[in-house]
């Protein structure tokens, strides 16, 4: 009778660095806000840090997927 809780994971941005707490395995795109272009695309990742580095300066929509939910993040770079 137990019921399942899935955390949200959490995302910090720092250093040109986002960094990913909670979730093993997980997919990113980055899109960038003007254009509305896919900068970005990671499939099967299992670090707890991406780097954005290469991205240029920018409003950038991050979305993590993992177990079919989506978080959404808005980062300055």
């Amino acid at each position: 009778t137990g019921v399942q809780t899935c955390a949200l994971p959490i995302l910090t941005y720092a250093s040109h660095t986002l960094y990913i707490q909670g979730i093993p395995i997980y997919a990113l795109q980055v899109y960038e806000v003007s254009s509305g272009k896919l900068v970005m695309n990671l499939t099967n990742q299992n670090s707890d840090k991406v780097s954005l580095s290469t991205l240029e300066k920018g409003v950038y929509i991050v979305n993590v997927i993992y177990n079919e939910e989506i978080v959404t993040r808005k980062i300055v770079r």
